[in-house]
């Protein structure tokens, strides 16, 4: 919650969405119940930043379809979701739940594995794949880290291409930003490893992706 509130921008009135999707199956309603109960509790700690939350709950067949038709219903902007590394049978057959969602939303998707509290973090460092610059939603992926770097009071490191480089730079400028941004090289993905030996505890390190189909996908990339 403490991301989706620093990711919103503060000009925007709507609210912030806090969705819950349970399996329908003869659980359901219990499930449904203490889910409701879990965001209850998100809204209580979310109203200390004067921040408004609506909670969605949704029972489907699917997660993956529930997630799909909520966000279409209230037109969402960005789609936030927690990192489960666990992989369920269901999902190996059939796909994966993040592959699922990606093949039926076009909206901004982050899929966040938060260690620490985002107010101990130090540094942010980003890195984007070649052509990336060439996606549909750059631009918003760039006002949206400007945002981030605002918020948490953190300094930024991109790595990309020098292509890549120049036209975020141009879209900070646009927006009249004063952050200041710092540039390690990546001209290939496959660098990504090599860009650990800058991470420290205290960073939060983001990685941008591209979905299947777009020009700044690489086959290294499928594979992290």
């Amino acid at each position: 919650m403490d991301f989706a509130v620093m990711l919103k921008d503060v000009q925007q009135k709507e609210s912030i969405y806090a969705l819950t999707v349970v399996r329908d199956d003869e659980e359901a309603v219990v499930k449904a119940q203490l889910s409701k109960k879990m965001l209850e509790e998100v809204i209580r700690h979310a109203s200390a930043t004067d921040t408004e939350v609506e909670i969605r709950t949704r029972v489907d067949l699917s997660v993956a379809s529930g997630i799909t038709r909520a966000v279409k219903e209230i037109n969402a902007t960005d789609l936030i979701l927690g990192w489960n590394a666990k992989v369920r049978t269901t999902d190996r057959l059939f796909g994966s739940t993040l592959n699922n969602i990606l093949e039926n939303v076009w909206q901004t998707v982050y899929v966040c594995h938060l260690i620490h509290p985002l107010n101990t973090n130090k540094k942010m460092l980003v890195a984007l794949p070649p052509y990336m610059e060439y996606e549909i939603g750059f631009r918003h992926l760039v006002n949206k880290i400007r945002g981030l770097v605002v918020e948490m009071g953190v300094s930024l490191t991109i790595s990309c291409t020098p292509q890549t480089k120049s036209v975020f730079m141009k879209e900070i400028e646009k927006a009249r930003s004063s952050i200041q941004v710092n540039y390690n090289p990546l001209n290939h993905p496959a660098d990504l490893l090599n860009l650990t030996r800058f991470i420290t505890p205290d960073d939060l390190f983001i990685v941008a992706g591209a979905r299947k189909g777009s020009i700044s996908l690489d086959a290294y990339m499928e594979g992290l």
